[in-house]
C-alpha cells in the first residue's frame, strides 16, 4: 500500500485543535455555522461510525 506524497499534504498553521479547524474552515467557506450545530453534526458522525445509529 502506498501513502500520500508529502508534497500533496497541506498544513493548517492557524488552527490548534480540531474544533478550531472546523470553525475556521466554515468561516473560510463563508458558512454561518453555530457552535451547537457543529457539535451535534460531529456527534452524529461519530455515532454512525461506531454503529450506534
Amino acid at each position: 500500500m502506498s501513502g500520500v506524497a508529502p508534497s500533496r499534504i497541506a498544513g493548517d498553521s492557524c488552527a490548534r485543535t480540531t474544533w478550531e479547524n472546523a470553525t475556521l474552515t466554515a468561516a473560510w467557506l463563508g458558512l454561518q455555522v453555530q457552535p451547537l450545530a457543529l457539535r451535534e453534526t460531529a456527534a452524529t458522525v461519530l455515532y454512525r461510525l461506531q454503529g450506534r445509529m
